[in-house]
């Protein structure tokens, strides 16, 4: 991650191997977790007029922030795997 501040970085999620996601790319081996993360940061004015349309209240990062964790300290323990929270907010491309 170093030299990325300010950057838009990438996160691909598999749930299955075999997958090539991009071309050039290779396709997915066996999945392995290696972090649970959460996007830290307050809902975009585009996630929120979308929560609105579809009748739904969009989370603040504090609602966010205490759902995860109150689910995911125990998986990650289980798992052997850290908890990451990235700072910044998601798009879909």
């Amino acid at each position: 991650m170093d030299n990325t501040y300010y950057a838009h970085n990438e996160v691909i999620v598999s749930s299955k191997e075999g997958v090539q996601h991009k071309q050039g790319v290779d396709a997915t081996e066996p999945i392995k977790i290696k972090g649970i993360f959460l996007i830290d940061a307050e809902p975009s004015p585009d996630t929120i007029a979308f929560q609105e349309f579809e009748g739904k209240k969009a989370l603040t990062k504090e609602e966010k922030y205490q759902i995860f964790m109150e689910h995911v300290e125990k998986v990650a323990k289980n798992l052997g795997v850290p908890i990451l929270f990235l700072d910044g907010e998601s798009t879909m491309a």
